[in-house]
């Protein structure tokens, strides 16, 4: 049945085209889509929930075509663009709203796939999902990671 399929969506593409970075994000649903520029973290798509708590929209709702949310952008490589794609589970633990803050982890994560530490990142992720979110929360706890392979690009880290 159909509704075996229900699922939230959230997606993003990036293309590096000589100083430029195109990029298009979509989200569907109670996810979150930040974008990083440098050294500043932006939510670029908010988590749209229902009337209710826990109600949201899914890709077998009825109304998604007009839910989904896109947004595209270009981006100076120089801003060593990345992106940050989570569901609510995983997104009230590293984001909060009354500071409007990010988790110090979200921008390590993103720097150390900068510099290719991919196996740091793979540790990182399964050890704070398994010992903090997924203890915490009946939610699912989705993150997905893209960052500019910048390498040669010299930005300053900022403090933990």
């Amino acid at each position: 049945p159909i509704k075996h399929l229900a699922c939230t969506l959230a997606f993003c593409a990036a293309q590096l085209h000589r100083s430029q970075v195109r990029f298009v994000c979509g989200n569907l649903g109670d996810g979150i889509v930040l974008m990083r520029q440098a050294e500043n973290l932006e939510i670029l798509l908010q988590a749209e929930n229902q009337e209710f708590a826990n109600q949201t929209w899914f890709v077998t709702s009825t109304d998604a075509t007009e839910r989904l949310r896109i947004q595209t952008g270009t981006v100076s490589v120089e801003q060593v663009p990345g992106w940050l794609l989570t569901t609510d589970g995983a997104a009230s633990m590293l984001y909060s709203k009354r500071n409007k803050r990010f988790a110090p982890a979200v921008m390590s994560l993103l720097e150390d796939l900068r510099v290719n530490k991919v196996g740091n990142v793979k540790r990182v992720l399964q050890s704070v999902l398994r010992d903090s979110l997924a203890p915490r929360t009946h939610d699912d706890c989705t993150i997905a990671l893209l960052q500019v392979d910048s390498r040669t690009r010299r930005v300053q880290r900022r403090a933990s």
